[in-house]
């Protein structure tokens, strides 16, 4: 990094021209994607009968249930079935216990959550986790749902409405 000098004698490091138009270029791209509507879609299986855990640790057809780096999701809806049945669910952020429960999903809401605009927000560094224990030996679950994704500039933007 290039010093400048200050009147007083003081040196601060400043940004080169090169260093300033890569930083500027990268953040450019960033707010270029903006606020985007996605699709959420994942997969996973059971080993055994019993309880199934989808995202944190586990890894999903898809990848986690959260956004990637720099960028957050206002989640409006989420789908689950179990060998193509709906499903009831307990959902999570980050780890599947009590302390980070957002919401259970009993089997009379057809395995389908709704959530408002500023209801459900995660960072890139969050995760669903999706828990079920109706899941036979391999059953297959599936998780599908709709979301807001938008980078980390743009969320003061989104919250101001």
């Amino acid at each position: 990094m290039p010093e400048t000098v200050l009147s007083a004698g003081k040196k601060i490091e400043t940004l080169s021209k090169a260093e300033l138009d890569a930083s500027l270029k990268e953040w450019m791209v960033d707010v270029a994607k903006g606020c985007r509507p996605i699709q959420i879609s994942a997969q996973g299986s059971s080993a055994s009968p019993g309880a199934v855990v989808l995202g944190g640790a586990t890894t999903l057809q898809g990848g986690t249930l959260g956004p990637e780096a720099g960028f957050w999701w206002s989640v409006s809806r989420l789908a689950v079935r179990v060998e193509g049945m709906p499903a009831p669910f307990s959902l999570y952020l980050n780890n599947a216990d009590g302390g980070h429960l957002v919401r259970d999903v009993n089997a009379g809401a057809n395995g389908y959550i709704g959530f408002g605009a500023f209801e459900l927000m995660l960072s890139g560094a969050d995760t669903l986790v999706i828990q079920t224990s109706t899941a036979g030996e391999a059953g297959l679950v599936t998780v599908s749902g709709a979301a807001v994704e938008m980078p980390n500039q743009l969320v003061w933007k989104w919250l101001a409405g």
